[in-house]
């Protein structure tokens, strides 16, 4: 399930906005963007940049970002990021970014950063954590910042938490009615019928039919008990 978030209505987006158009340049500062989609476009060095091209890069990100080319928005703050002189607001922003293009993965990356920098970004890292199946530790990412959240944020972050309790009890009620399942990392895992080891038989009509476990494991110790009989009269 994906969690549509634009950063038009995300309420710390525009408060990056309000702050980037402060000092908005008229001109863009950036020549050619690199590939957002390359993991070295966060940790390669890169030349030392001047105030101001670190500040028309920003800026050009959020422009590109309110025109939807999310691309090219990371483009640009990666680059303020690879000259080292990137705050939590901007991994927020290309965590944003990213959710919009269903790259969770790199989402909740650059989520993680922005919320250890500032907490005040927590409603992005929930996000892409629910994006991402981390329902347990989306969960608590919630619960520990819905009490000093405010305003758009904390309604946003009431809406998500009831998300993951729903989703959270679908998926429990799932594993129940297959008998099996796993939980790794705070994530449950089921698995249909199809895709367990169980004996299957089929009815008159071809349906299939998963047999009980205990009725199942009886049968596997009396076929062993036939097999070890047999191969004593054969001795």
């Amino acid at each position: 399930m994906s969690f549509s978030l634009s950063l038009k209505e995300s309420s710390t987006a525009k408060r990056a906005r309000t702050i980037a158009e402060s000092h908005r340049p008229a001109e863009p500062a950036f020549a050619a963007a690199d590939d957002p989609s390359e993991t070295s476009d966060v940790h390669s060095a890169a030349p030392e940049l001047d105030i101001d091209t670190l500040k028309q890069l920003r800026d050009s990100g959020c422009a590109s970002a309110d025109a939807g080319d999310f691309k090219a928005a990371i483009s640009s703050w990666s680059r303020v990021i690879r000259a080292g002189e990137a705050g939590p607001d901007v991994h927020n922003w290309i965590a944003q970014a990213y959710m919009e293009l269903d790259e969770d993965w790199r989402a909740v990356h650059h989520a993680e950063i922005g919320y250890s920098g500032d907490s005040a970004f927590a409603l992005t890292y929930a996000r892409a954590l629910f994006n991402y199946g981390e329902l347990g530790k989306c969960k608590d990412t919630i619960l520990d910042n819905l009490e000093k959240a405010s305003g758009e944020d904390k309604k946003d972050l009431q809406s998500l938490l009831a998300d993951v309790r729903r989703i959270s009890s679908l998926v429990e009620k799932d594993m129940a009615e297959h008998h099996r399942g796993a939980v790794v990392n705070g994530r449950t895992i089921t698995m249909p019928f199809w895709e367990t080891a169980q004996k299957v038989d089929y009815d008159e009509e071809g349906r299939p039919h998963v047999q009980p476990a205990a009725s199942g494991l009886s049968k596997q110790a009396a076929d062993a008990s036939k097999e070890t009989k047999d191969a004593a009269e054969v001795d």
